[in-house]
């Protein structure tokens, strides 16, 4: 969820406790877990119910040996540990750390310090399955050629769930189209690997986008491949031509990506990976 750097100017300081504070309460956390730098487990901080609005977790580490030299970072990350869904686990809930706490003991004085940590807190979204790859299936570069029923790109989706009875299925996708010397495209259309059944995809401008239905985007048993193919057409007087087609935005909890899909309970309309989220082979002429 983020992590965060505590330091003392004054003298060393032994932490007693580590309290983070959420933006908002989310009922899917079971505890949030505590690693420092070297990512031994500092503890489990659990919700604070003598704190009101359900969202401030409180670890105590007064049985751990932690102390921060004199004029020295110590850094520290938390993860968090969510429900199964019988026993509370929701989707598409929104998790953000608002803040970070220690209080601790100076090993000289003994005096009491107190400090709120600066650190770097992303939003992420709760979700019963999620993808985990997504890569160029086909070559890195092929020759362009005009006809029919032409590969125009390959992606291959990776996915894991989260239970037994989690769906992990794509809804649709958003290609973007680069392309050189007046290339045109036409009756595009995207086919799953196993299987002869095409889906009709609509092209405008530079953007190609695939619905898809669950017999083309299901990823609950294994991986899948998707193939787009179109009619192309190079004019003549081109002397240079290429296309590329990729995924390219990634998209976040709040704005919406290239990759749509479902956990069976939730659409999410991003992935966790840095952009592009794939790149397609480039077509040269």
């Amino acid at each position: 969820l983020g992590s965060a750097k505590a330091f003392n100017n004054a003298e060393p300081l032994r932490i007693t406790t580590i309290t983070v504070t959420l933006d908002s309460a989310v009922t899917s956390i079971d505890q949030l877990l505590i690693y420092d730098e070297d990512a031994r487990l500092l503890g489990s901080a659990r919700l604070d119910v003598s704190v009101s609005g359900g969202k401030t977790y409180t670890l105590s580490v007064k049985t751990k040996n932690i102390t921060i030299p004199q004029r020295v970072d110590y850094s520290f990350y938390v993860r968090a540990q969510l429900k199964h869904r019988d026993s509370g686990g929701t989707s598409a809930e929104l998790l953000k750390v608002a803040s970070i706490a220690i209080i601790g003991n100076g090993g000289w004085s003994n005096r009491t310090y107190s400090q709120s940590l600066t650190g770097t807190f992303n939003t992420h979204q709760t979700a019963r399955s999620m993808i985990t790859g997504v890569t160029n299936a086909g070559s890195v570069d092929e020759p362009l050629l005009s006809g029919t029923d032409s590969e125009i790109g390959r992606f291959r989706f990776m996915g894991v769930r989260g239970d037994g009875s989690a769906d992990l299925r794509l809804t649709q996708l958003t290609f973007t189209l680069s392309q050189v010397g007046s290339v045109s495209l036409s009756d595009v259309q995207i086919i799953a690997d196993g299987s002869s059944e095409r889906s009709n995809c609509t092209v405008s401008s530079s953007t190609i986008i695939c619905s898809l239905t669950a017999s083309f985007g299901s990823l609950t048993s294994s991986s899948r491949t998707l193939t787009l193919l179109a009619d192309i057409t190079i004019p003549s007087s081109s002397s240079r031509a290429s296309l590329q087609v990729s995924l390219n935005e990634p998209g976040t909890p709040t704005s919406a990506g290239a990759v749509q899909w479902t956990d069976g309970t939730t659409t999410f309309s991003w992935v966790g990976f840095e952009g592009p989220v794939g790149r397609g082979t480039y077509y040269a002429y």
